[in-house]
């Protein structure tokens, strides 16, 4: 299905760490590969809801996605909060693709993503920033980067089923077939019916298959191969403990919504995430939306803006 396909982009091996306070101060560091100075990448963001408050919302939506994805939940969550909302597109997705301007981006990773949602977001009142999967990674580092900044104004993070662990098998194969079907492109032009068809007989899941050609525009399929295989490495080497430790050691609240039905999450992971709440019980929140998979803003989009509005 497409909801377990996508979704496990946060699956895989966790490696097994222990959260001592001791590492608090490393976690601030983004990964230990060694990047290229990278230009930050205008991003695309869009405002929702017509409250007058000054206080707001940002929207981070997950890989291969885009800010469109979590719209209509969004507008809920706005509604139901009485906040400005901003659906953000990330570097190398839906409308913050690489082009001319940005020709001297050598190399994407998390940290230069987290870069460009703070330049994207400086101007907004952020108070509150929500993440779906690859989205929640970049919301979390973006608050362990922040939260130390007595200037910040950012106070909930909420991550919607972000599973630490490197990216799946299945996501690799995904991305190695949208490679090979984007090259036979270069010689010769389908729609997005033709595109489906080619994709499913690549072996892709028909779920899967059906919502890559939704995005396909006649030349692509709406996001940057280049920056997805920059950052694939980092699911894995991100010290996603640390950075949820180190926020929560701050001023800022950290929620984490998961999935019931999300196989993904294996006992190793929920006790590692028990053991941090069992340490800042008043800051970390984790909730389970029993009907949902993956794609909780979707699966259970009612369940979800109801923890959001009560917290």
């Amino acid at each position: 299905m497409l909801a377990t396909l996508i979704g496990r982009i946060n699956y895989g091996l966790i490696a097994k760490q222990r959260c001592a306070v001791s590492r608090l101060a490393a976690a601030t560091r983004t990964t230990n590969r060694s990047h290229s100075t990278t230009t930050t990448v205008p991003l695309h963001v869009e405002a929702i809801g017509d409250s007058k408050e000054k206080r707001s919302t940002v929207f981070l939506h997950g890989l291969l996605g885009n800010g469109r994805n979590l719209k209509t939940f969004a507008k809920n969550v706005c509604q139901a909060t009485n906040t400005p909302g901003y659906l953000v597109d990330l570097r190398g997705h839906g409308q913050s693709r690489l082009n001319s301007s940005t020709t001297t981006v050598t190399e994407s990773s998390f940290a230069a993503f987290v870069q460009d949602v703070a330049e994207a977001t400086k101007d907004l009142s952020m108070t509150s920033i929500v993440g779906h999967s690859l989205g929640g990674r970049i919301a979390l580092q973006h608050a362990a980067m922040v939260a130390a900044d007595d200037s910040s104004l950012l106070q909930r993070v909420w991550l919607l089923d972000t599973v630490p662990g490197q990216a799946d098998e299945s996501v690799e194969r995904v991305i190695d077939t949208v490679s090979q079907l984007s090259k036979e492109l270069e010689t010769t032009t389908l729609d997005r019916k033709q595109v489906r068809a080619k994709l499913s007989e690549k072996g892709l899941d028909a779920g899967i298959a059906a919502w890559l050609a939704s995005s396909f525009d006649g030349k692509d399929f709406g996001f940057d191969l280049s920056v997805v295989h920059d950052i694939m490495p980092e699911f894995e080497i991100q010290n996603f403990y640390g950075l949820l430790q180190h926020t929560l050691s701050k001023n800022v609240r950290v929620d984490l919504v998961r999935g019931g039905k999300n196989k993904g999450w294996t006992m190793d992971t929920l006790r590692q995430l028990e053991y941090i709440q069992g340490q800042f019980p008043e800051k970390f929140g984790i909730h389970v939306l029993p009907k949902a998979s993956h794609w909780v803003h979707v699966d259970d989009m009612k369940g979800l803006v109801e923890i959001i509005a009560d917290h």
